[in-house]
Order: structure tokens, then C-alpha cells, then sequence
């Protein structure tokens, strides 16, 4: 490869390589406005009944007669 040829080789590389980090930081904040956790609170509120559901049977001689 000549000189130039690099030179154009290693501009396009970089140009490619600022145009993927900044795509990346434009459509990130798209995904992050959907996040699970954003529905935190009904699985709270499933694990609480889960718990209290079960609550009985953390001595296991109560899960015999159950």
C-alpha cells in the first residue's frame, strides 16, 4: 500500500469508528426508556404474595399435613 492509500484507509476507519460510537449514544436512550425496571412495582408486589403465600411451610414438619 502507498502512503496515501493508508491515509485514506486509516480516515475511513476512523470516520467509520466515530460514526458507530455516535449511533451507539443516539438510540441508547431509546432502549433505556423501556427497561424493566420501570414494571418494578407488580413483581414486588407478586414476590410479597409469593411469600406470604409460602410463609407456612418454612418449617418443613407444616408441609406434610399441607
Amino acid at each position: 500500500m502507498t502512503q496515501m492509500t493508508k491515509a485514506v484507509h486509516n480516515g475511513a476507519i476512523s470516520f467509520l469508528s466515530l460514526a458507530l460510537s455516535w449511533s451507539v449514544v443516539t438510540v441508547m436512550p431509546l432502549f433505556a426508556q423501556d427497561s424493566p425496571h420501570a414494571h418494578h412495582a407488580p413483581t414486588a408486589k407478586l414476590v410479597q404474595d409469593v411469600r406470604s403465600a409460602t410463609r407456612q411451610f418454612l418449617d418443613v414438619n407444616n408441609a406434610a399435613p399441607a
